[in-house]
């Protein structure tokens, strides 16, 4: 039950109207600390990303960039949040869930995984902003560094992402967006 709250309040997160109020945000940084409290494990992506169709006025601008964080909800599972900027001018805020699955090849690990979620773009999409959308999308992701101590773990990852952007009336609406990130995980 309390991993659907945290799912739920993501979502609130990404979905919430303009004018909220400082102590509302607090609370939903609060409860996601507690959520990546309660599992001992964080995971936090920073990345560039292109998407090779978009167009601000009559201008290419494929590139951007986002961060990430996410946290398991169980082995196969994980949710998160993620802030995307693109194209100089469009910006997201989106609450993300996947499911993952691990295998090896020559002795090496992979994850590959599928994501979805909802996304609200704040900037950058005119008379839509705020209007949402949502993603789908998958990827993989390899282990490149390892450092165990007593009583952590962290890694560094390093990952592919492709998904499709359904943003309604705006110049991302059906685009392929791509991002190659570099993430570290921590257990503790």
């Amino acid at each position: 039950m309390r991993k659907l709250l945290a799912i739920a309040t993501l979502i609130a997160l990404c979905f919430t109207a303009q004018a909220q109020t400082n102590d509302t945000w607090i609370s939903r940084a609060l409860t996601f600390k507690q959520y990546v409290e309660e599992t001992r494990t964080l995971t936090v992506a920073v990345y560039p990303s292109y998407a090779p169709t978009l167009k601000i006025g009559d201008t290419k601008k494929p590139w951007g960039f986002g961060a990430a964080a996410f946290y398991p909800l169980s082995d196969h599972t994980f949710t998160g949040f993620r802030a995307d900027y693109l194209g100089g001018d469009f910006f997201a805020a989106q609450a993300n869930v996947g499911l993952k699955a691990d295998f090896q090849i020559f002795g090496h690990n992979f994850t590959t995984f599928g994501i979805t979620g909802g996304l609200l773009p704040i900037q950058g999409a005119g008379g839509d902003n705020f209007s949402p959308g949502f993603i789908v999308g998958g990827g993989v992701r390899t282990a490149i560094f390892q450092r165990k101590t007593q009583r952590t773990t962290f890694v560094l990852s390093l990952s592919y992402e492709g998904e499709r952007w359904q943003v309604p009336n705006t110049s991302l609406d059906g685009a392929m967006v791509h991002h190659v990130a570099l993430d570290g995980t921590w257990k503790f």
